[in-house]
């Protein structure tokens, strides 16, 4: 019958390996989980609405999360520097990723953002090293500021909606935290759609664009 957790209730458990919700949950508070080394896999229960900030931030081996249907938001740094994760689906009626809530995950290689997906926060998936591939659908509604910094192995992204507004840097770009200066991945290149917010940050920001509504022979002279 328990129908919340409380904020840093396991905090630093580091031999805690297994964790089994049985039943419907309201609510997990933030850091509830942070820092559960031991932690490999989770499956989060039903009617469950937001995960809370920071609430796996630092669980090194969380390699598999499973979200239920109906949850709205994941809060800020959720899941900041779970280096192994590699698999996570994100269910159709989320609509916020908050501010670093993927930030420093390395292994996660490819993500596909739901239909229902409003915003992705300031540095959402900053310094996820390993990502390759990320699927954007065209009911997105705003990109924050650094949200894909550091992503050096994506190499392309296609914006398909043309009124998803794009935060400052939020793709293209490495930042080097020594020097605390910005550099432009030259050859990242913005698929979009002619008069779309896509195409006026690729212009700001001196990145390749290329109009997914060119021809293939266009796309092959521009390659």
């Amino acid at each position: 019958n328990i129908k919340s957790i409380g904020i840093q209730a396991f905090d630093e458990c580091i031999a805690l390996a297994n964790v089994t919700f049985e039943g419907s949950m309201n609510d997990i508070g933030d850091y509830a989980f942070c820092s559960c080394d031991a932690l490999k896999s989770i499956s989060l229960p039903a009617g469950l609405k937001n995960i809370g900030n920071a609430v796996f931030a630092g669980c090194e081996n969380l390699e598999n999360v499973i979200l239920p249907e109906g949850i709205k938001g994941i809060g800020e740094g959720a899941f900041s520097g779970c280096g192994s994760l590699a698999n996570v689906v994100l269910p159709d009626g989320l609509s916020r990723i908050a501010k670093k809530a993927f930030s420093k995950c390395t292994g996660l290689k490819t993500m596909t953002l739901p239909e229902s997906l409003e915003t992705v926060g300031e540095s959402a998936f900053a310094d996820c090293t390993d990502l390759q591939e990320i699927i954007i659908s065209d009911g997105l509604q705003e990109f924050g500021k650094n949200s894909f910094i550091n992503c050096n192995n994506l190499k392309s992204v296609y914006i398909p909606g043309s009124e998803t507004k794009m935060g400052e840097k939020c793709f293209g770009y490495t930042y080097d935290s020594d020097s605390k200066k910005y550099s432009m991945n030259r050859d990242f290149v913005i698929i979009g759609t002619e008069d779309s917010y896509a195409l006026y940050y690729a212009k700001w920001a001196g990145i390749h664009f290329h109009n997914i509504e060119d021809t293939l022979e266009h796309h092959e002279k521009v390659q």
